[in-house]
């Protein structure tokens, strides 16, 4: 596709204007009571945003920060920086990713990790790749023994659901972490270096780009319910598949 070498490009700017920008002191603003926002995330953003629609100005956008703005039906789906807490705090575990979805379809993702030089690109029915080699999901096939990340959320209400589906996994002898950046979590996920991903409350910018590198990479990626993830879900459920439905039932009634 045309659009994956504009997205590419798009990724690694913004990337590596992060990259510049890490460990210095931030400006933070806060969105919400557990959510922020820092000056990196709006310039990176700006980045982006500049380069799409100097080559698709017809191409509607919807970004984290910057909203949504409406054109064709062809929609760049952006998160400038995922994982601003971690950006925040010096923590080198952060991303910058672009989707692109024609209404309801997934056709593009683009994650692009600065601190490692990893970037990671999807095609619709073209499978996933990591610095242009294909990747898979893991072949683990128990609960016990596997390592699985989770995002949520942070209303009140998503923070005492996660409380619940934490409660219900760690029951079992499982490696169960919070990285605290979903797109890059679903890229490892497609990589085989993660079995599963939970995200509860999950917003469109968080969830696109990695469902369709999980999909392409052999996983499956559904709701709590056991549907598969479109980006009108508002829970996410990404693993190698093997025991995705073990997973579902623990995730019953959360």
């Amino acid at each position: 596709m045309e659009e994956t070498n504009v997205a590419i490009k798009a990724a690694r700017m913004a990337g590596d204007y992060l990259l510049k920008q890490f460990k210095k002191s931030h400006q933070i603003d806060k969105k919400g009571k557990h959510d922020f926002v820092t000056e990196a995330d709006k310039e990176a953003e700006k980045i982006i945003i500049k380069y799409l629609k100097k080559k698709y100005p017809e191409y509607s956008l919807l970004s984290e920060e910057a909203g949504e703005e409406k054109g064709d039906e062809h929609k760049w789906v952006v998160d400038p920086l995922d994982g601003t807490a971690n950006y925040m705090l010096g923590v080198p575990f952060f991303n910058t990713s672009l989707g692109l979805v024609l209404r309801d379809k997934i056709l593009l993702s683009v994650i692009y990790s600065p601190i490692t030089d990893e970037l990671f690109v999807a095609e619709l029915y073209r499978g996933s790749k990591l610095n242009e080699k294909k990747i898979q999901i893991s072949e683990r096939h128990q609960i016990e023994g596997s390592i699985m990340s989770f995002c949520h959320n942070n209303t009140s209400r998503e923070i005492k659901r996660n409380v619940k589906i934490y409660q219900k996994l760690k029951q079992y002898p499982a490696i169960f972490n919070q990285p605290r950046a979903g797109n890059l979590e679903m890229a490892y996920l497609a990589d085989g270096r993660i079995d599963a991903f939970i995200n509860n409350g999950a917003k469109t910018w968080d969830s696109v780009c990695g469902a369709l590198l999980v999909r392409e990479a052999g996983g499956k990626v559904t709701d709590f319910n056991g549907k598969d993830w479109t980006i009108y879900s508002k829970d996410l459920l990404a693993s190698n598949g093997i025991f995705h439905d073990k997973l579902l039932k623990l995730l019953k009634g959360v």
